[in-house]
């Protein structure tokens, strides 16, 4: 298993987006601390941090934000 667990996700399970996120995290054997956005604390420090209530959203340690599915897939894909 490929440890990510200094990035954090932000997600909600009915997302469909976020879903194709997790499945790929799956497929790749990814471990990452996750934050579902249901929880009004998880969005608002999504909120207070990237700037909207988007998911998926990826924060990286550095402390940046990213969004879109496909990139945050990419970028993890890149990593490994």
């Amino acid at each position: 298993m490929k440890d990510f667990k200094d990035y954090t996700l932000y997600y909600s399970p009915y997302c469909p987006f976020c879903v194709r996120v997790l499945n790929a995290f799956k497929g790749l054997d990814i471990e990452i601390s996750m934050k579902d956005t249901g929880d009004s604390a998880n969005k608002k420090e999504l909120v207070n941090g990237g700037g909207k209530a988007t998911v998926p959203c990826l924060k990286h340690p550095d402390g940046t934000w990213q969004y879109e599915s496909l990139d945050i897939i990419d970028f993890v894909k890149k990593k490994l």
